[in-house]
């Protein structure tokens, strides 16, 4: 089940040609779909990392220290004038917009 967040987000276009935008889902059990309006801009490639778990309690641990950790993100699709992501449950995600 997915749930769209009807705020939208929208990125201005500064005088940077890179632009760093940090987005948290605090979903709990649904995946939340978010536009990001970025008319205005020329951004032509877009990369991104998430960091996310099946449980809000997971950490790392000696035990498991590496059950939290960065992944490629590749939920996001870049349009002329927008993106849109797909951000899972429990996730922090920063995405590179150049």
């Amino acid at each position: 089940m997915t749930t769209s967040i009807k705020k939208r987000i929208r990125v201005k276009g500064w005088l940077m040609s890179t632009i760093f935008l940090c987005i948290t889902s605090f979903g709990f059990s649904q995946q939340n779909i978010i536009p990001v309006n970025t008319a205005g801009t020329k951004y032509t490639s877009l990369s991104g990392r998430i960091i996310t778990s099946r449980q809000l309690q997971d950490y790392n641990s000696f035990d498991e220290p590496n059950k939290i950790h960065p992944k490629y993100f590749k939920d996001a699709e870049l349009f002329v004038n927008s993106l849109q992501l797909k951000l899972p449950p429990f996730s922090v995600v920063v995405l590179t917009l150049k």
